[in-house]
């Protein structure tokens, strides 16, 4: 009876990220400029970053998922590489989301080093799949301009969804 009611609690959370999650995916192709997004930023990595370090309950990775093979799909992307890299990322993430919700410098310092393990990973996988070169200046400003918009995005979830750090403290109760 209980996980029932726990599950029917979650199940409009799962709706609001998805929601938010496609809308995003629309914005992002939406034509407004093309030289625009060639230096677009990891946005729906770094929003499924902050919320499984804030409320890993919120966001399952079957979810994340399918909003991530939608957008290998729209960016005309090999379907699933990028995908497969997110997963593990965030799946490292959400084990050692205790250490890094600490403070907001160690938090950040994570997402940077994520967002260039997922940079990394996936030009190496396409040079391993001989497929056109990546230009090294737009893989730099898209790494940069992910790192500088993670504050912007914690504090929309923390001012739209009410979704804060938990001190350690706060868990232990």
């Amino acid at each position: 009876m209980a996980a029932n009611e726990r599950r029917a609690k979650l199940i409009p959370n799962y709706v609001y990220f998805a929601c938010f999650a496609i809308l995003i995916l629309v914005i992002s192709i939406a034509p407004v400029q093309p030289n625009l997004w060639d230096t677009f930023p990891q946005t729906l990595f770094a929003i499924c970053f902050a919320t499984l370090i804030r409320a890993p309950w919120v966001v399952p990775y079957w979810i994340i998922a399918i909003i991530f093979l939608l957008r290998d799909i729209l960016y005309f992307q090999p379907i699933g590489l990028e995908t497969f890299f997110v997963l593990l990322l965030l799946n490292t993430v959400k084990n050692a989301r205790r250490g890094l919700s600490e403070t907001f410098f160690r938090e950040w310092s994570s997402f940077a080093l994520a967002v260039t393990m997922l940079y990394l990973c996936k030009v190496l996988a396409l040079l391993l799949l001989i497929t056109p070169e990546f230009e090294l200046l737009v893989v730099t400003r898209s790494i940069l301009a992910s790192i500088v918009i993670y504050p912007i995005i914690t504090g929309t979830l923390a001012l739209v969804f009410g979704l804060v750090r938990q001190l350690p403290i706060e868990r232990a109760i």
